[in-house]
C-alpha cells in the first residue's frame, strides 16, 4: 500500500489536472518568462581542450600493449603486449607492418634495451609468471638478439637477473639511466593499504625503485650493486634500493638535459602523485599518501618524507601514468614540460618545473590540462627527436582490424551505442564509457581500441599516441550518461565475466597493475 500511495502523490504533484483539480494560481508570479538581456556572463563555462589526439600509426594494431621502448641507434619502437609478444616497427606514420622480436607467453610489464644494444644485442623485460610464486613471481630477464639489425631474439638466451614478490602492485617499469645503470620499479607487492607493511622497509625490495649494474656480475648474481647506491654495504638494507616509500610507481623516465628522474606514483584512497626521485629518498608510503596522512601510526623508515611535485585528487585522476619531458621542436610551447596522464580518465596534463632536482629545491611555474582523451593511458614513449607518444590499451575508436569484425564510435556525452548484429554479422558491437573509459567488443569476444596523437587546434604538430586492444572478453568498466553501471573488468591485466547490468562497480575495476 505504501508503494501505491507514493505513486499517487507523485502523479498529482506533477499534474494536478489528472486528479480532477485545477492548479491553484498564486497572487504573484511570472506568467511569461522574459529574456535576460543585461547579464554580464561571457563565453562558455568550459573552454575546449588546447590539444586533441590523432592516430600516429593508423595501420598498426596491438593486443593490449603495456610498455614501449626506443631501440637505441635505430628509428624503431618496441612494443610489449600483455600476452608476451614484443613487436618492433619503424617510427613513421605510414608504417604498416611489425617485426616479432620475441614471444614469451608471459605477461610483460616493461621493456628496455641496453645502451650498447648495437654492440651486445641485450634487451631486458619484466614479466609476471602465468602461475606466479608470490615470493618470486615478478622477474627481470635478459635476452639477446642474434643480429641487432635483424631484431629477432633467441628465446634460449633468457637469463634471470632479479626476482621480487608479486601480489597486485608489481611495478615493472625499467629504464637505463644516463649513468648506464638499470633502474627498476617494484610496487609494494600487495593489493590494498600496504598489507605487507613493506613501504617503509629498506631490508626488502618491494615498494622501491632499484638501481643495479647489469654489466658487472658479482657475488653469484648477474648484476652488481653500484658503490654509490644509498644503502650499499649495509647489512640491514638491500643495496639495490635507490628510493623507497612507493606504493606503485607506474612508469618513470629520465630527462637527459636536466638529469631529473620523474615518476608517477599511483595512490590509493584520495591522491595521485608526481615525484622527482632522488638518491635515498623516502616517499612516505604507507605512513602517508602523497603529502597526506594515511597510516600515521606505522613505523617510519630513514629520512624525511619527500613531497610530491604535484598531486591530483581522485576527482581528477584515479590511476596516474608517468610520462616524459617533451623535447621535440614540433610543439615549441611544450618544450621542456613534463607530460603525463591518467589511466582511468584519459586526461593528459603538463607541468613546468624550475629549480633543483627535487620538489623542495624548485617550484612548479606552469601546470595545466592539455587534453581529455578517450583512451586508457598505460604508458608513454619518446622517440629520438624528443616527441612524446601515448600508449593506450583501449580507446574511443575501434577501427576494423582487416577482417571487419568491429568498427564503433563512442559518443563524448557518454551514451551507450548498441549495434545489433555487428558490422560482420558476428554478434553485438557495444561502446560505453565512464568519462574516458571506452571499449568495444564483438560476439566472438574480441576487444578493440584505438588512440591517436595530439595536435593543437590549428592542426600544428603532435603529441603522438597509438593503441589497439584485442583478445580478452572484457576490458574496462563503464556507465552510460544516465549513470547505469554495465561491466567490471580489468583493462591492463586479468579480465572477468560480465556482471548483471546495474550491479557492476566501476570503482572496483582497478587494473591488476595498479
Amino acid at each position: 500500500m505504501s508503494r501505491i500511495f507514493v505513486v499517487v502523490v507523485l502523479v498529482c504533484a506533477t499534474g494536478a489536472s489528472l486528479c480532477g483539480a485545477e492548479p491553484v494560481r498564486k497572487a504573484f508570479g511570472i506568467e511569461q518568462r522574459e529574456l535576460w538581456t543585461t547579464g554580464n556572463i561571457h563565453g562558455s563555462p568550459e573552454p575546449p581542450d588546447p590539444y586533441r589526439s590523432e592516430d600516429a600509426f593508423p595501420r598498426l594494431k596491438f593486443m593490449e600493449p603495456l610498455s614501449a621502448a626506443l631501440v637505441p641507434g635505430q628509428n624503431q619502437f618496441a612494443v610489449a603486449t600483455r600476452p608476451g609478444r614484443i613487436h618492433t616497427f619503424e617510427i613513421r606514420p605510414d608504417v604498416d607492418r611489425t617485426n616479432m622480436l620475441i614471444e614469451l607467453k608471459r605477461m610483460v610489464y616493461g621493456i628496455a634495451f641496453h645502451p650498447r644494444f648495437a654492440e651486445n644485442g641485450y634487451f631486458f623485460v619484466t614479466t609476471i609468471d602465468n602461475k606466479p610464486d608470490t615470493a618470486t613471481g615478478n622477474r627481470l630477464l635478459r635476452f639477446r638478439v642474434r643480429d641487432p639489425q635483424q631484431l629477432v631474439a633467441d628465446p634460449a638466451s633468457e637469463e634471470l637477473i632479479l626476482a621480487w614478490p608479486s601480489g597486485g602492485h608489481d611495478g615493472g617499469c625499467i629504464r637505463f639511466g644516463p649513468d648506464g645503470y638499470l633502474y627498476l620499479s617494484t610496487g609494494d607487492a600487495s593489493g590494498i593499504a600496504d598489507e605487507l607493511k613493506t613501504g617503509q622497509k629498506i631490508d626488502d625490495l618491494p615498494g622501491s625503485i632499484l638501481r643495479i649494474d647489469v654489466d658487472h656480475p658479482s657475488d653469484g648474481r648477474l648484476y652488481s650493486i653500484p658503490a654509490d647506491n644509498p644503502f650499499a654495504g649495509r647489512a640491514d638494507a638491500r643495496g639495490e634500493i635507490w628510493s623507497f616509500g612507493h606504493r606503485q610507481v607506474w612508469k618513470f623516465s629520465f630527462d637527459k638535459p636536466s638529469g631529473r628522474l620523474w615518476a608517477g606514483d599511483v595512490g590509493q584512497d584520495l591522491w595521485e602523485m608526481v615525484y622527482l626521485i632522488r638518491r635515498g629518498g623516502n616517499y612516505g608510503w604507507s605512513v602517508q599518501e602523497g603529502a597526506h596522512p594515511f597510516r600515521p601510526e606505522r613505523p617510519r623508515g630513514p629520512g624525511d618524507f619527500e613531497k610530491p611535485v604535484v598531486e591530483h585528487p581522485h576527482s581528477d585522476f584515479r590511476s596516474i601514468t608517468g610520462g616524459y619531458v617533451y623535447r621535440s621542436d614540433r610543439l615549441p610551447e611544450l618544450k621542456g614540460a613534463y607530460i603525463y596522464g591518467d589511466y582511468d580518465t584519459g586526461r593528459v596534463w603538463m607541468l613546468r618545473f624550475e629549480g633543483g632536482a627535487d620538489a623542495a629545491s624548485g617550484k612548479v611555474v606552469e601546470h595545466r590540462e592539455l587534453a581529455t582523451t578517450q583512451v586508457r593511458l598505460v604508458e608513454f614513449a619518446q622517440d629520438n627527436a624528443g616527441e612524446v607518444y601515448l600508449v593506450a590499451s583501449a580507446g574511443c575508436r575501434a577501427a576494423a582490424n582487416g577482417d571487419g569484425r568491429i568498427s564503433a564510435q563512442a559518443e563524448r556525452d557518454g551514451a551507450v551505442c548498441l549495434d545489433e548484429g555487428s558490422h560482420s554479422g558476428q554478434g553485438v558491437d557495444s561502446v560505453f564509457r565512464e568519462r574516458a573509459a571506452v571499449v568495444g567488443w564483438s560476439g566472438e569476444g574480441a576487444v578493440f581500441g584505438a588512440a591517436g596523437r595530439f595536435t593543437d587546434r590549428a592542426g600544428r604538430g603532435r603529441l603522438s599516441a597509438w593503441a589497439n586492444l584485442s583478445g580478452s572478453r572484457l576490458a574496462v568498466s563503464g556507465r552510460h550518461g544516465a549513470g547505469e553501471d554495465f561491466f567490471s573488468a580489468d583493462a591492463r591485466g586479468r579480465c572477468s565475466e560480465p556482471e548483471a547490468a546495474g550491479n557492476a562497480d566501476p570503482a572496483a575495476s582497478q587494473n591488476a597493475g595498479q
